[in-house]
This record gives C-alpha cells, sequence and structure tokens, in this order.
C-alpha cells in the first residue's frame, strides 16, 4: 500500500500532462513519501493515455463524463492512504503538494486550498469565476455555519477512508462543493491552506461553464441543505410557496377592470334572476344538508372585480366588496360606480380570485360554475379509478362517504369547492408518491395546509389534511402492518404551522397596512368563531353535534336518526375494544377520523352557524366506519359462502 497517491484528473490535457508528471515528481522524489500517480481519464480523445503510459504512472478510465464521475473513480482506484488531487493543466504549485499531506498525519481529514489567499496570477481566472466562487463559498459557509474560503481549489489532500465514508454522489464540477459540504456535516476536521493559482497552459477553453455549473453548485448546496436542516427546509419552502402564490394573484390583478365589467353585471343579473341565493334552485332538495350559501361567492365576485390594476398591492391588501350586494341591492351598474358604498374583507387571503377575475374576462359566472363543476366531478372521477386499483375496500370506503356527505352538492358552491379540489388533488399526489417510493410527505402537508388558508374561505379546511392523511396512514398500514402516532401527529402540526402561517403573514401585512387596531379586529372575528358568549357552550357543542348528524345521509333520511348513531358508535367501540388486535397499530387512524370533532368544539359558534356545509369535514370519521364495517361485511360474506382461503382483505382489523 502506498502513501500517498496523486489524482490527476484528466480530459484532453496532452499539452500540459507530462510537464506537470514531471514537477510532480521532482517535487515528491525529495519527500519521504511512497507515492504513486494515478491518472484518471475521462475518455480523452488526444494523446493523454500514451502520455501515461510513457511516464509510466498508473490510469484508470471513467467512460461517464464528469468531473465529479472521474474524481469518483480515481478515488476508488487509489492505493493510497492519503490522496492527494490537482488539476494538470499546470494552474496549481505542485510544491503545495508536501505541506497538505503534512497536515493530514497531523490529524486533519481534508486539507483544502484557498486561491483568495495566496498568489493569484492576473487572468488566471475570469471575473465571473472570481465573483461566482467567491459568492458560493460565502452562501455556503452561511448555511453550513464552515469556515472555507474556497470551496472550488481544485488542489486538496484527503485521507481515503473517511471520504469514501461520506458516499459522495454527484457527477460534475459540483462535486468540489459536496466533498466540503458532507464533510462539514460528517464533522470531519478541515484545514485551509493558501495556495497560488496561476493562468492554465493549455490554451483552449476551460472546462467549467460559468452559469450552468454554477446553479449546479447552488442547487446541491440548497438541496443539502434542505435535506439536513429542518428549519431551512420547510423555512424555503414556506417562502417559495409564498411567493409563487402571491406571484399568481399579482399578476391576475393586473387583469384590466374594464374588461370584467360586463360579464361581472351578468353574473350579479344571474345570482338574483336566478334566485341564486341560499339553496340549490331545485324545491327537492330544499334542505340544510343540501343548502347552498352563495352570500361568499358573491362577495369573491365583487372582490374580483374591485381590485385595482392601478394600484395592485393596495387592492390585495384592501379586498374591498360591496356590501349592500347581500341584501338584494338591484341596481348594478349604480353599484359598480367608483364612488359606491365599498367594505374591506381583509383578514382572509382571496386565492379564488385569481380564477375568478380570469375567468370574468371571457364569460360570466353561470359558465364558471359549468367549468368548475366538469373540473370537480373529473378529479373525483379519476380519485375513484386510482382507489379502486389501489385498494377496492377503501374505494368503497370511500366511496359511500362522499354519499353520506352529499358531495355531490360542493361543485356548486366556490365557497367550499376550493378546500375539495385540494384534498383530492392532494390524494392523488399521495397515491403516486407512495407508488414511485417518493418521502417527501412532510412538505406536501405542510404546502396542503398554506394553499388551503389561501383559498379556503374557513369552511370544512380539515379535510384538505384528514382525507389525503388518513388514505396515506391506511396504505401504509396495510403495507407495513404499522405506522407511527408520532408520524401522523407530525403531518398534522405540519399542515397547520403551514394554514396558520398563511394566515399570520396576511394579518401581519393588513396591521402594517391598517395599523395596530386592526388586530383588534381579527381579534374580536376569531373570537366570535370560537364561542358564542351568550350562549351556553357545552349545550352549543352537543346541539351541533345533532345538527351535523342530521346531515348525514342517509341518517337525514331516518326518524330516529341519532339514536342510531349512538348505536353504530357503540357497536364499533365494543368490536374496537374486544374483538380487534393489535389495537395501537390502528389508533393513529382513529387519531386523523376525530380531528374534524375536534374542529367542531374549538369552532362552536361557527359551527352553530355554518353546520349545513362544516358538517362535510366529518368525512374522514365516516371513511374509517365505513372501512371498518366492509371488512365486517366482506368477512361474513366470505364465512358465510364457506370461502376456504383465508381473508387477505382485513387489512388493519
Amino acid at each position: 500500500m502506498k502513501d500517498v497517491t496523486i489524482l490527476l484528473p484528466c480530459l484532453n490535457e496532452e499539452k500540459t500532462l507530462e510537464e506537470c508528471i514531471k514537477k510532480i515528481k521532482k517535487v515528491m522524489n525529495k519527500t519521504k513519501y511512497k507515492y504513486e500517480l494515478l491518472l484518471c481519464d475521462n475518455n480523452s480523445d488526444d494523446k493523454s493515455l500514451m502520455i501515461a503510459k510513457k511516464n509510466k504512472i498508473r490510469y484508470c478510465i471513467e467512460n461517464n463524463r464528469g468531473y465529479g464521475n472521474t474524481l469518483r473513480n480515481g478515488i476508488n482506484k487509489a492505493f493510497g492512504k492519503y490522496i492527494v488531487m490537482l488539476d494538470c493543466d499546470l494552474s496549481y504549485d505542485e510544491e503545495d503538494i508536501p505541506k497538505f499531506i503534512k497536515y493530514l498525519e497531523e490529524g486533519y481529514d481534508v486539507v483544502i486550498g484557498n486561491r483568495f489567499r495566496g498568489v493569484l496570477e492576473k487572468n488566471a481566472m475570469p471575473l465571473s469565476h472570481f465573483i461566482g466562487s467567491k459568492i458560493l463559498s460565502i452562501y455556503s459557509n452561511i448555511l453550513f455555519r464552515n469556515n472555507v474560503g474556497d470551496y472550488h481549489c481544485g488542489l486538496r489532500a484527503l485521507k481515503k477512508n473517511e471520504i469514501l465514508k461520506l458516499n459522495l454522489k454527484t457527477q460534475g464540477m459540483e462535486f468540489a462543493s459536496e466533498m466540503i459540504i458532507k464533510a462539514k456535516l460528517a464533522k470531519l476536521k478541515v484545514k485551509n491552506l493558501p495556495t497560488n493559482y496561476y493562468k492554465d497552459k493549455r490554451d483552449k477553453k476551460s472546462h467549467l461553464k460559468t452559469f450552468k455549473d454554477g446553479f449546479r453548485h447552488l442547487k446541491l448546496i440548497n438541496k443539502l441543505k434542505f435535506e439536513n436542516s429542518i428549519f431551512f427546509r420547510y423555512s424555503i419552502v414556506f417562502i417559495l410557496t409564498l411567493i409563487i402564490l402571491l406571484g399568481i394573484l399579482f399578476v391576475n390583478c393586473l387583469i384590466p377592470q374594464r374588461k370584467i365589467y360586463n360579464n361581472t353585471l351578468k353574473s350579479f343579473d344571474y345570482y338574483y334572476k336566478n334566485l341564486k341565493i341560499g339553496y340549490l334552485n331545485n324545491n327537492k332538495l330544499e334542505k340544510d344538508y343540501y343548502k347552498i350559501d352563495y352570500a361568499a361567492d358573491i362577495k369573491s365576485v365583487s372582490m374580483s372585480y374591485l381590485i385595482d390594476e392601478d394600484y395592485p398591492v393596495k387592492s390585495l391588501i384592501k379586498m374591498n366588496y360591496y356590501p349592500e350586494i347581500d341584501y338584494g341591492f338591484r341596481d348594478y351598474s349604480k353599484m359598480l360606480q367608483d364612488n359606491h358604498k365599498i367594505e374591506s374583507y381583509s383578514r382572509y387571503w382571496h386565492g379564488q380570485t385569481i380564477f375568478l377575475r380570469s375567468l370574468l374576462l371571457f364569460t360570466n359566472i353561470q359558465k364558471i360554475y359549468y367549468i368548475f363543476i366538469f373540473l370537480f366531478f373529473l378529479i373525483l372521477i379519476i380519485l375513484f379509478i386510482k382507489l379502486l386499483r389501489t385498494d377496492k375496500v377503501l374505494f368503497i370506503s370511500f366511496f359511500l362517504s362522499t354519499i353520506a356527505i352529499n358531495l355531490f352538492i360542493v361543485p356548486f358552491c366556490f365557497e367550499y369547492i376550493f378546500v375539495f379540489l385540494i384534498a383530492m388533488i392532494g390524494t392523488l399526489i399521495i397515491l403516486k408518491m407512495l407508488e414511485n417510493n417518493i418521502k417527501n410527505f412532510d412538505i406536501l402537508f405542510l404546502v396542503l395546509g398554506m394553499i388551503t388558508c389561501f383559498f379556503d374561505f374557513l369552511t370544512c379546511e380539515t379535510v384538505s389534511l384528514t382525507i389525503p392523511l388518513l388514505i396515506y396512514s391506511y396504505l401504509k398500514l396495510k403495507k407495513q402492518k404499522e405506522i407511527s402516532i408520532k408520524e401522523v401527529l407530525k403531518y398534522c402540526i405540519l399542515w397547520l404551522m403551514g394554514y396558520s402561517l398563511m394566515f399570520g403573514v396576511k394579518w401581519l401585512i393588513d396591521c402594517i397596512y391598517f395599523g395596530s387596531g386592526f388586530s383588534k379586529i381579527i381579534y374580536d372575528k376569531a373570537k366570535i368563531r370560537v364561542i358564542d358568549e351568550n350562549k351556553n357552550f357545552l349545550l352549543i357543542i352537543v346541539v351541533n353535534f345533532i345538527k351535523i348528524i342530521n346531515c348525514i345521509f342517509p341518517l337525514n333520511k331516518l326518524k330516529y336518526s341519532l339514536t342510531l348513531c349512538i348505536l353504530v358508535i357503540l357497536i364499533t367501540l365494543y368490536k374496537f375494544m374486544f374483538n380487534i388486535e393489535e389495537k395501537n397499530k390502528v389508533l393513529p387512524l382513529i387519531v386523523i377520523s376525530i380531528i374534524p370533532i375536534i374542529r367542531f368544539i374549538l369552532l362552536s359558534s361557527h359551527t352553530n352557524k355554518h353546520y349545513y356545509f362544516v358538517y362535510r369535514a366529518i368525512i374522514p370519521t365516516i371513511i374509517l366506519f365505513n372501512i371498518f364495517y366492509v371488512n365486517e361485511m366482506l368477512i361474513f360474506l366470505k364465512k358465510t359462502f364457506k370461502c376456504r382461503k383465508k381473508s387477505n382483505i382485513r387489512l388493519i382489523l
């Protein structure tokens, strides 16, 4: 075994290679070290290999192009305990090699040169490379709390065994940054040494591509920080998602108001002349559980129109609407005049504006409803098909649950269609991630919480958490036979964090714009949704429970719906207590199923007032009940027909 391997990455270096080899031998022959030179060639098509043979040095060939591929191959093939790597274009000072090895012997794991602290020959480094390398080095040091002055120096010494443990993977020039960052993460001892840097003698264009390789370095730095820092991971996702959502909303605000004037008039006319106030326009469906409240939809259209393209930021903060429209004000042309009475609805995000204002360019609200109805049922059908192919018990349970919450009503109202669209799309993404073994579920739930806050009007917002999470947990339980409470709570907290921080950003902007008094308005509005001080809190909870039960199909068709519901709950509890083995495995599913119940209790006043649509938040609880009873039914049928095969359908019981 050699003491040192001098590793020379090579791609068509015939003009400088031989002189480089001779200089290295001259330096190393004066030292005590047993050494070898290893040329790691990246499939050169010049005389580089012939020069290596002529000078009797070892070589290995890497067919896959890339600086990282070349060096990784060389490190694997090296015989030395220590490895010194440097470019063979005569840009580095070979006299520095023994000094680098000395620090490895003193206990350092990586010794890297700093070209900015040594002699930097004029024109040795293009200005773009100088600036880019400086910025990337400073950025990396900030993110990883490191102290390396030059992440991209090609002269460095390494302990082979320690470097192999880092599991370096990158293929291109970003390999240089990956090595230093992973050395820091692995707590290796890293030493900086000043080194001289000269203009290379190749008389040809550098292999380094300024912008392409710079971007790859930046991407790698962020990726490694993303993977190794929870704070950075969630902060960058939150900031990027916020920027994207606000950017799209801002661009949408630039649509000229005059372009949507006529369709806005037609839309208001549609709401009033077609009696689209309060209920679906069908006498047979005028029940609470079929009720459609268009008050928020009318506000949304009003706010979409009132955004002023000349003052988009101010308009987005204030989010004005015409209050008189709620009271049947019919003179629309007068109402749309600039000097007419308006009020602010600033406390909510209004992501719906992105779609409404854009579509009002082309058509009125009636046809916009048709578009969303088509989109909703298309996504729902795709989800049904995907669930059917994934797990038949889950498909049956989900299908029956959509019937129970009267899901067919949802696409007829903008106020709560968005949260179900988010839930269904989120579920499809989870199914795809499970299929492809992608594991960034924490990021998905954080983003789902943010998007829900951005588009929803506090309706049944928890379904964008509970539907995807319940389906994910069930499928993981089926596949791995276990899912932890800790994991479920983690995703719940991330969703809640995304949801509440989005609200926090909105309220912070509002407080800055309107002044500190706006925080009192926010507090008062939030308070009345939590509890009605004029009513008994416990009584409201009981009343809410009865109202919700009476909205669920088929309980809404039965005379003694509450009695039946209590009976089903008691039977289920009995089965769970005495019949289900390994109960701890299904506890995460139960935790998810009670989230809407907690929501109903915490927002008791809001639930009491808007029970006719918030009852749909109970869907995960219904899904879990259905899973239980579908399993029981299938097992009963198997026993009845004396099927000899052991049931593989009873997945969680």
